[in-house]
């Protein structure tokens, strides 16, 4: 859902997307587009939120980008999770690098100027790193039981759970539960917000 404004909240759809994970908002040009990732084609989409229009940012790097599953910016660059692995690149060329492999499947992530957060349904956790020395800060304990997206907002973490279609509203650093709701989108597969609203 998006609420800009000139425009009624409305669900963004864009044309010719297949599968879409991950939501994020990022500035361009001194305007706010979504960024989603169609994980079948491995398009990374900028989404126009008043047109529904998309440009994809990776056309010769999306083979590098499939089944990739979460998305998140830290800074300027571009954070993905793929399989077991976190990747990131830079948004001008979109060139995944390795950053580090994990032992489980990983599937939201989430990025602050110093620590990332990854979710695993695998593990049924959410694991904290650290941004520069990679190394485990702290694990909590997801508080779904499926697939989890993640965004940060503030000292708080956002987690979006497909199977039980849940939004839930953490403490980034205890894990603690400040609430929850239920979505009204069957199997939600990324979160985001758009400015400070």
């Amino acid at each position: 859902m998006s609420s800009l404004p000139h425009s009624l909240p409305h669900l963004i759809r864009p044309a010719a997307a297949y599968t879409l994970y991950g939501l994020i908002w990022h500035s361009f040009a001194q305007k706010q587009y979504a960024i989603a990732l169609d994980t079948y084609q491995g398009h990374l989409l900028q989404i126009d939120p008043l047109t529904d229009s998309a440009s994809v940012l990776n056309p010769y790097t999306a083979k590098q980008f499939r089944d990739a599953t979460g998305i998140a910016i830290g800074g300027d660059k571009l954070f993905v999770t793929q399989g077991n692995c976190i990747y990131y690149c830079d948004l001008d060329n979109c060139d995944l690098q390795p950053y580090m492999e994990l032992p489980d499947k990983v599937d939201g992530i989430a990025v602050s100027d110093g620590a990332i957060y990854v979710s695993s349904a695998q593990a049924d956790k959410i694991f904290v790193f650290g941004r520069a020395t990679r190394g485990l800060l702290r694990v909590i304990h997801a508080p779904g039981i499926g697939f989890e997206s993640l965004t940060l907002r503030g000292d708080e973490l956002w987690v979006c759970d497909r199977t039980e279609e849940t939004v839930y509203c953490l403490e980034a650093k205890t894990g603690a539960i400040k609430f929850r709701a239920l979505t009204p989108f069957p199997s939600p597969t990324g979160l985001g917000f758009c400015g400070n609203d």
